[in-house]
């Protein structure tokens, strides 16, 4: 089980991970899948935008802040 020191230790780098590796802020979008440093792939999956699960990735975000 994880405790809370823990999950209060994970909070800012996964806020970090999403809005400096997910987030093109070119585009103004939030994709599903980058490259192993952040960059755009150019594949299905790559291009790949779920709208369903960017709102659930910012409702824990709003929720955390």
């Amino acid at each position: 089980m994880i405790g809370t020191a823990e999950i209060e230790a994970l909070i800012r780098p996964i806020i970090e991970t999403i809005m400096t590796n997910f987030w093109d802020k070119e585009h103004n979008l939030l994709f599903e899948n980058r490259g192993p440093n952040g960059e755009f792939v150019d594949c299905f999956e790559g291009r790949l935008i779920s709208a369903g699960n960017v709102n659930e990735a910012m409702w824990f975000i709003l929720d955390l802040a």
